[in-house]
């Protein structure tokens, strides 16, 4: 029912979402990772509102790292440049696990972020595979470090080895 109400994409029914994640007492990672948990927090993503910004920050900061996740991606569908430098922090932190992370990472490719490509790369060379192919894929959408580009010219050799490195006996890319 909570995917139905997402699809729907009203921006009235964000306070009952809101009220829905953050009760009076406790903040979202109190309540666990659950379907409704998730769903709520995929229908606030999607309902393409500047109102929904401010839940999706707090569920950037208090979120599991499911939630996390989804609350980056609506932040990058929104283009919220100020959530930036928490997208950066949140890719940074090994502590924010790795689902979280990988979310982070591809919204700033999707929004952009000259200022990630450090952290990407970063990213593109270590942690988990799933992070690695976030970080490479999010890489790849920021046109300054295209061949074209001429800000990142320097994160080309680095993408290219993380996607043609062998690993356990498998000559194929990651």
């Amino acid at each position: 029912a909570m995917i139905a109400c997402g699809n729907l994409r009203d921006v009235s029914l964000l306070p009952r979402f809101e009220a829905l994640l953050f009760p009076k007492e406790g903040t979202v990672a109190a309540l666990g990772v659950d379907q409704v948990t998730l769903a709520t927090a995929w229908a606030i993503a999607r309902t393409g509102s500047p109102r929904a910004l401010p839940i999706l920050r707090r569920l950037l900061s208090d979120g599991t790292p499911d939630v996390r996740a989804i609350a980056a991606l609506g932040l990058a569908q929104e283009k919220d440049r100020s959530a930036e430098p928490r997208l950066i922090a949140t890719l940074g932190a090994i502590e924010s696990g790795s689902l979280a992370r990988s979310g982070a990472a591809l919204a700033l490719g999707d929004m952009h972020a000259d200022a990630a490509v450090p952290e990407l790369l970063a990213a593109a060379t270590q942690g988990d595979l799933e992070l690695r192919r976030a970080a490479i894929e999010a890489l790849s959408r920021i046109p300054s470090v295209a061949p074209s580009g001429k800000e990142h010219k320097s994160a080309l050799p680095v993408v290219i080895d993380a996607l043609f490195v062998k690993t356990e006996g498998s000559p194929r890319t990651r």
